[in-house]
């Protein structure tokens, strides 16, 4: 699930996560047991977007499709998505020239992939969104780390140790784009 490592107790020899905090972070991870279900956020986040003006959003793993479908809210408002290996990158076809034309997509995706088919569609399906995306005149990045040479990274980056490299990918791929 989080690909630190082939087998549960076994992590990767190149693996970026902080095996030293692994209990803390098991820890804090929690069932949704009371109930409740995503579908409210999308509505949630457009409202915080309207209430901070425009923004940069960033969704990771099963965040990436409401992340996505508040940008389709609030597409004079959403400047840019950024998504570490969501889940799902299903938008609204009929909105490819609309709005994902305008609004810029990254999507990043670690290591050992192969060994989580499930982790292998959903990059597939990103691929195929940023192939959209730039067929409709939009600006849109897949970015493999191991096809760039950042080896050992899991579906949780963002608490790996090299989770600022990952941040200064993000920095410097922003900052390339059109203004």
């Amino acid at each position: 699930m989080f690909r630190i490592g082939p087998a549960f107790g076994t992590p990767y020899p190149d693996t970026q996560f902080p095996l030293e905090a692994k209990g803390q972070y098991f820890a804090q991870l929690v069932p949704m047991t009371d109930g409740s279900t995503t579908n409210d956020t999308p509505k949630g986040l457009a409202a915080l977007v309207d209430r901070i003006g425009p923004a940069i959003i960033f969704g990771h793993s099963m965040s990436g499709v409401l992340v996505l479908q508040a940008a389709e809210m609030r597409p004079d408002l959403v400047k840019v998505v950024v998504l570490l290996e969501a889940s799902s990158c299903a938008v609204d076809a009929a909105k490819l020239k609309t709005v994902w034309a305008h609004i810029p997509v990254l999507t990043i995706w670690g290591d050992h992939i192969d060994a989580d088919p499930g982790r292998g569609r959903q990059r597939e399906q990103c691929q195929a969104l940023v192939a959209s995306i730039n067929a409709a005149g939009g600006h849109a990045s897949l970015i493999s780390l191991p096809a760039i040479g950042i080896k050992g990274n899991g579906h949780i980056m963002i608490v790996e140790k090299n989770n600022l490299q990952i941040a200064g990918l993000v920095e410097d791929w922003l900052s390339k784009l059109p203004r």
